[in-house]
């Protein structure tokens, strides 16, 4: 059987289950509804529509036909619960809630299916009214909800008669009703007393204690006669406020049997809980479940301002850095925009906290709020100056919650206490208290530099600031973590004292103006800073060999993204300028950018020797790093010239030279070429594998998502795609793309489009294409072309042939006009399955003889025969066999020994997709000699070939129904 129908579901989480289920399907093998019936023990109409209709199934059905399916359980329990808390089914007055999905879940399978008391618990604010009352919107049976209130004058058993109300007026009452004549005669008078609309006469008072007793069973009979009725549930909120008759009332219902599900609310972190509810919720916690609530992540704080109107997408971690996630805090400091000063309300509630401290409790109150950070009991008292025992004052501080819940270090409760704290500072003494605070860090031995810098900047010490502005920046720098080091060397060039002079030896201002450049670029901060940062350096008073690195820069940014010539220009300039000096690291790196360019552009005599010149300079200053990367860049040259055992065998030895851990940054850039010479060689996918994992697993370490950790990553997963293990590639490129901002990673997206073509997603894969920067944005180069196959692919699946036109002629005219040319066999054979694509449709001899004369011009049209006997790659012999099946292909005349023989080329270098395209074809060729056996036979290897390519086996799957 084949593929089932998909429902035509909106992008979610609804879609997600289903897509996740048809892959599922598709992976098992398309087994056949009733196969599927019988080993879920459901029926297969029941199957069909877990499958192939909107409506979201149970969870006992997918979770059957999960195991069936032999797949993920606990990955697809996730997807379910997103889908089934995703907003679809729920009433439109349900309020819309930011995360929370697991316990939306948990509670609202609590009040269908549960029994006694489910208890959720969390500070006030964090969202428990949110939760259950959404919870109780989306629940399948009816929820009487009641809250208790804080009045200054208790009211025995008013959350019990709001729940009763809330019943007895639904639906006219008539349930209620019903219940009150199934229970003893004594219940209805009894309740009378707690709801007068009953309008019965209450029953004569019984003393001693026997009053509650029946009252107490009258509601319990009416609540148990109400659920034999109907499925129902009860939620009482503010617990802590509730009375001490509800409270019993309460316990005795969690004890009882035959009663609905409960749902309560509990505020953890109260100081004025009396003591007989914090006895009472010891004594019920041993017999109920609870529930507690943490705050909420960046990413559910993100989903609540967008729920609240506001632009998550420049506030949100802002907000959430103040917040740590307390949703009530959240929504306030939102409603105050970008006003960085406390709204109103938050400032009055965190000011009752702070107000009438001592003067010892108010000074280590105030270093903790300006350190911002925690510290030990002893470095507080010394950075507080405090000469007695801190431990009273401490304490004073915790009776009033201001301080965390910590053993080892001190730490104020949350961000936004430390802000109500430093706005009551008078003038003068948070200038005290940072350079105290600045005093004790600059003398632990692992100083935070940036925290430092910025209590010197909070005084105007600006000297102080560049100081440690610096140590911070190169601090950052060391872990890889140039997005951090970005605004520190910006801030550095802006304290810089004088534009001509440098601050010491060790630090010059060549150096500040290239890290600025360098940290922007791999920040992301865009084309015009880094442009503005480039025109700064170069305007700056540089000695020569400073300018000859800017120069490298501006030529590297020219040449990506603007006058190409021009970049080439200025590199040459900076090559020139180090020439006439000796030989330094940054001269041999000067080198090393001049040949990733002309690599990229195809001109590969020069890249020769300007390798060779650097493999000179590198050794005789002694520059390890660099040697190791131009003897990769050797490598790479030597598999362009077809010397695949050579280069192969020194790309190795640059890798080995040393381990991937002692210098990230150089192993990434060696295994970038390496791996690159091992696709360019047809190395088997687990050499390239193995080649990259050193530098994978440290750049994974240290979270280092450059160019050349793009490239790597890329490459691995090209590997596996031409294996035809697709679900190994998205191993390798999923996480990444999670991890990382989706910045720098062009080359990962492409490899995860490549994916979602042979996962049959075509037009996502479309759209997260069009997201990538255009080509005319960027000047064209190999990676262009790279992008431009994939696109062209694409076209073809999807049926939009005349669209693969144009990538392909951009493609086939960068590549055949430059030194790439003898390793271009891929793209003829996809230009000539195009136009045998389109051919198809043809009706007169003369149209499909120009699409042969186009075809055969265009392997003419280089300096060199992409299939020529100059031509060379691992892929050349099957895809000069499958230009020709192609061409042939364009008026019909393709014999089944052609396509037989190239999918026999394409086993040889285990390329099991491209073989079982060609076995489809050879069966087309078949069905239409009428050679139906042999036919079947080749769909059928070309199906299991082609078992992780969902469009090519949709197309071999209608070739065999006669489709």
């Amino acid at each position: 059987m084949g593929a089932l129908p998909r429902p035509d579901l909106p992008p979610g989480p609804r879609r997600e289950l289903n897509d996740a289920l048809h892959d599922l399907h598709h992976l098992a093998g398309w087994p056949s509804l009733r196969t599927l019936a019988r080993e879920t023990g459901v029926s297969h109409t029941t199957v069909s529509h877990v499958l192939s209709t909107p409506r979201l199934p149970t969870w006992g059905v997918v979770e059957l036909l999960v195991e069936a399916l032999h797949g993920d359980r606990d990955h697809l329990h996730v997807l379910w619960l997103d889908a089934s808390t995703s907003g679809d089914d729920v009433a439109g007055s349900a309020p819309r809630i930011a995360g929370r999905r697991a316990e939306v879940a948990a509670v609202r399978r609590h009040l269908e299916t549960g029994a006694g008391l489910l208890l959720v618990t969390g500070e006030a604010g964090i969202g428990k009214t949110t939760l259950v009352t959404t919870a109780a919107g989306q629940a399948g049976c009816f929820v009487a909800v009641a809250r208790c209130l804080p009045l200054s004058t208790q009211v025995p058993l008013m959350p019990i008669a709001d729940a009763l109300r809330s019943v007895l007026t639904h639906e006219g009452g008539e349930w209620f009703e019903d219940a009150l004549r199934a229970c003893p005669a004594y219940v209805a008078p009894t309740l009378g007393v707690l709801l007068p609309e009953l309008d019965v006469a209450p029953p004569p008072p019984m003393g001693g204690g026997s009053d509650r007793q029946r009252f107490f069973s009258a509601v319990a009979a009416v609540l148990e006669a109400l659920g034999h009725l109907r499925p129902w549930a009860l939620v009482i909120e503010d617990v802590p406020w509730a009375d001490a008759v509800t409270l019993d009332l309460l316990e005795r219902l969690v004890a009882g049997t035959h009663l609905p599900p409960v749902v309560a609310t509990w505020r953890t972190e109260d100081p004025d809980l009396p003591d007989e509810h914090l006895a009472w919720r010891g004594r019920t916690s041993r017999r109920a479940a609870t529930l507690h609530l943490e705050a909420l992540t960046l990413a559910e704080t993100t989903e609540q301002l967008r729920l609240l109107g506001v632009d998550a997408a420049t506030d949100a971690e802002a907000i959430h850095r103040r917040s740590l996630g307390q949703p009530l805090f959240t929504e306030q400091l939102a409603a105050a925009g970008s006003d960085r000063v406390l709204p109103g309300e938050l400032q009055t509630f965190l000011a009752r906290r702070i107000t009438d401290l001592d003067e010892d409790a108010w000074v280590l109150a105030r270093t903790l709020a300006v350190a911002d950070r925690p510290l030990t009991a002893s470095e507080l008292a010394t950075a507080a100056g405090l000469d007695a025992d801190p431990t009273p004052a401490l304490r004073s501080l915790d009776s009033r919650r201001l301080l965390a819940e910590d053993r080892d270090v001190v730490r104020l409760r949350h961000p936004l206490v430390a802000e109500a704290i430093r706005h009551r500072l008078v003038p003068g003494e948070g200038d005290h208290a940072h350079r105290a605070v600045a005093r004790l860090l600059a003398e632990l031995p692992d100083p935070a530099e940036s925290e430092i810098a910025d209590h010197l900047k909070a005084v105007g010490d600006s000297a102080g600031e560049l100081v440690w502005r610096i140590r911070a920046a190169r601090s950052a720098e060391r872990r890889f973590a140039r997005e951090e080091a970005y605004p520190l060397w910006k801030r550095a060039l802006e304290l810089w004292p004088r534009p001509d002079t440098d601050l010491d030896s060790a630090t010059t201002l060549t150096e500040v103006h290239v890290r600025v450049i360098e940290t922007s670029i791999a920040a992301g901060a865009g084309e015009v800073v880094v442009r503005r940062h480039v025109e700064d350096a170069m305007a700056a008073s540089l000695p020569d060999q400073g300018r000859a690195e800017v120069l490298m820069r501006a030529g590297d940014l020219e040449c990506a993204v603007g006058d190409e010539d021009e970049g080439l220009r200025l590199i040459e300039e900076a090559v020139a300028i180090s020439d006439r000096y000796p030989p330094t690291a940054d001269a041999v790196h000067i080198l090393e950018v001049r040949a990733n360019i002309l690599g990229s552009l195809g001109r590969h005599a020069e890249v020769r020797a300007v390798v060779e010149k650097g493999l000179v300079m590198a050794e005789s200053v002694g520059a390890v790093a660099l040697h190791r990367v131009m003897l990769a860049l050797k490598a790479w040259t030597l598999a362009e010239q077809g010397k695949d055992e050579e280069a192969v065998a020194l790309a190795a030895e640059a890798r080995l030279m040393a381990p991937a851990s002692e210098d990230p940054a150089c192993a990434l850039r060696v295994a970038a070429w390496e791996t690159d010479v091992l696709l360019a060689t047809g190395a088997p996918r687990e050499t390239v594998a193995a080649a990259a994992a050193g530098a994978l697993a440290e750049a994974d370490r240290w979270h280092i998502p450059n160019l050349f950790t793009d490239s790597v990553v890329a490459a691995v997963a090209l590997a596996h795609l031409r294996a035809g293990d697709v679900t190994a590639a998205a191993a390798v490129v999923d996480p990444r793309l999670r991890d990382h901002t989706r910045a720098g990673l062009g080359a990962t997206q492409d490899a995860h489009c490549a994916i979602l073509l042979r996962r049959g997603r075509l037009d996502e894969a479309q759209a997260l294409l069009r997201t990538q920067p255009s080509q005319y944005d960027y000047n064209y180069n190999v990676s262009s072309s790279e992008r431009d196959v994939l696109e062209a692919e694409l076209c073809l699946w999807a049926g939009r042939l005349h669209d693969a036109r144009e990538p392909i002629d951009r493609t086939a005219d960068f590549l055949l006009s430059g030194g790439y040319a003898a390793t271009s066999s891929r793209v003829l054979a996809l230009h000539a399955r195009m136009e045998a694509d389109l051919g198809s449709s043809d009706t007169r001899d003369r149209e499909r003889a120009e699409r042969r004369r186009r075809v055969t011009a265009r392997r003419s049209s280089g300096h060199l025969d992409p299939l020529g006997p100059d031509a060379r790659g691992p892929d050349l012999v099957a895809n000069r066999l499958l230009w020709c099946a192609e061409l042939d292909r364009i008026d019909s005349s393709d014999r089944l020994e052609q396509w037989v023989e190239a999918a026999a080329a394409w086993d040889r270098v285990t390329r099991p997709h491209d073989a079982a395209y060609c076995r489809w074809r050879g069966a087309q060729v078949a069905l239409r000699e009428g050679r139906a056996t042999l036919a079947a036979r080749l769909l059928k290897r070309a199906a299991a070939d082609a078992r992780e390519h969902v469009p090519l086996l949709r197309a071999i799957t209608a070739t065999g129904s006669g489709r």
